[in-house]
């Protein structure tokens, strides 16, 4: 078992904290989602709709996961978005849309904690809340104030658009495969760092992956990209339009009868082609994005029997998708 792969499974518990019968919802949140898919990768979890349920006790997960189940490079782009998503990394263009805020606290940060520390200590809390509400209240104080100690635990790492501010909790474990050393990000990070956007590959890296994914692409992926610009013929078109209709249907069925004048007109079988008509090529573009996450990784190529995940919002397949259509 890697570091990394325990330290993953410990912070997917942080992001998504199961129920007392092991549930455990992912909110349709991107992060949260890579979360539950991992610990169902890594043999601990089965999957269940909007998220994941622990086969075994959540205390006990670390002991029975499987670091076979999860190939490296996707545990780690895993265990940077449960990150960012948990404010335990952030990167320069995240700092910057804060700093952006139309509002400030007067004072600064540092008032804020000290206004903190004084209320936690003198359990004061304001005398219109009813005694009930007096509890969370404090309560709430103390966890704004833990996020504000574990914020000043970061540390920096460098980052061509600026550093990347990372909580000792996720540093270890990067460090502990080699990926982090002597505070300085290795060549075997760059992966993960370009599919996650912390990171942009420069021309020469970007060139290489565009060839490399084409000169061994699976045929069916390569048939995808070249229909971008085909428009699709009208019997295509028609199968499209009558799922359409098909699911118009199922969900006026679903409302109540009193309410279905309120709702609005169906589209018309024309309507209806003359949309997917239109959004063709980008229906087409999000496709092979898609297989491109779930089948392609510049380290491995194409369809590698290491174990993978479909992990979606992929910064470099993104890249690499749109620069083959252009050309």
């Amino acid at each position: 078992m890697t570091d990394l792969h325990q330290a993953l499974a410990v912070q997917a518990l942080r992001l998504v904290p199961p129920d007392e019968e092991g549930r455990m919802h992912d909110k349709a949140s991107t992060a949260l989602q890579f979360a539950c898919m991992a610990l169902v990768a890594m043999g601990v979890a089965k999957e269940r709709r909007y998220g994941a349920q622990l086969t075994v006790p959540a205390e006990e997960v670390t002991r029975f996961i499987d670091p076979n189940g999860l190939w490296i490079g996707d545990a780690a782009r895993v265990f940077l978005a449960i990150g960012t998503q948990l404010n335990d990394i952030s990167t320069q263009a995240t700092r910057d849309r804060q700093q952006s805020q139309p509002w400030k606290p007067v004072g600064g940060l540092k008032a804020v904690k000290q206004a903190l520390e004084d209320s936690i200590a003198k359990g004061a809390v304001p005398e219109y809340l009813p005694d009930h509400a007096k509890v969370r209240w404090l309560e709430g104080q103390k966890h704004h104030l833990a996020a504000i100690l574990r914020a000043e635990e970061k540390v920096s790492l460098p980052l061509p658009a600026g550093p990347l501010h990372i909580h000792p909790d996720f540093l270890r474990p990067l460090e502990a495969i080699g990926w982090v050393k002597k505070m300085e990000w290795q060549a075997d990070a760059s992966e993960t760092l370009w599919r996650n956007g912390m990171l942009q590959p420069s021309d020469t890296e970007r060139a290489d992956l565009i060839v490399q994914a084409q000169e061994t692409m699976p045929q069916d992926v390569a048939m995808v990209l070249a229909s971008v610009w085909q428009p699709p013929d009208w019997d295509e078109i028609e199968g499209r339009a009558r799922d359409w209709q098909r699911t118009q249907a199922e969900h006026l069925a679903r409302v109540p009868e009193q309410y279905r004048d309120r709702q609005p007109a169906p589209l018309s079988k024309e309507e209806i082609c003359e949309q997917i008509a239109a959004r063709w090529p980008e229906d087409q573009t999000r496709k092979a994005i898609r297989l491109f996450e779930a089948r392609w990784r510049p380290s491995l190529g194409w369809d590698s029997a290491e174990p993978r995940l479909p992990l979606f919002h992929d910064a470099l397949m993104q890249t690499v998708v749109n620069a083959v259509i252009e050309q």
